[in-house]
């Protein structure tokens, strides 16, 4: 029997970024969510599974076996990263729960990042910060600390997955 969106229950075990909320609330959804900015207990995991029909979970969440036991009901269980190493897939396929997650959702911020902390690192930014806090740095030396520039390099990429093609 097909349920009304009206009716779908969605345990989510963090408060994610609103414009994935409201997309849900917006379709019909019925939405609770763990409400502390804290990982999420087995057993208040299980409770907020065993009430919906739903579970919208991150990455630090143990969605193991006994938790698909204690839920086999659930419809679906979604995953708000990239990956899924924290879900136990075989459990899931042996009781019919689907699961999804976010491949790539990721990949423009991490190479950001990894961008970022590649010049950081090529301009001193750290060491220099730390400097400037303890109150090292008293003036301008034309030729201490200045790293190197990062115009003319070559950037070597292991692995052309998803992050590495944007990088």
């Amino acid at each position: 029997m097909k349920k009304n969106i009206q009716d779908i229950k969605i345990f989510i075990t963090r408060d994610i970024p609103s414009p994935g909320i409201d997309l849900l609330k917006k379709e019909g959804f019925q939405i609770s969510i763990w409400p502390h900015d804290r990982p999420i207990p087995a057993d208040e995991l299980i409770k907020g599974g065993k009430a919906a029909n739903a579970v919208l979970c991150i990455s630090t969440d143990k969605i193991d076996a006994n938790f698909m036991n204690e839920c086999k009901h659930l419809d679906i269980i979604s995953q708000f990263a990239a990956g899924y190493d924290n879900i136990a897939v075989t459990e899931a396929t042996k009781l019919g729960i689907p699961l999804g997650y976010a491949p790539g959702a990721m990949s423009d911020a991490t190479a950001d990042i990894a961008f970022g902390l590649m010049i950081a690192v090529s301009r001193k930014f750290f060491y220099m910060h730390k400097r400037i806090g303890k109150g090292e740095w008293t003036h301008f030396r034309p030729k201490a600390n200045l790293g190197f520039e990062l115009k003319n390099k070559t950037l070597g990429i292991f692995g052309l997955g998803r992050i590495g093609l944007e990088m």
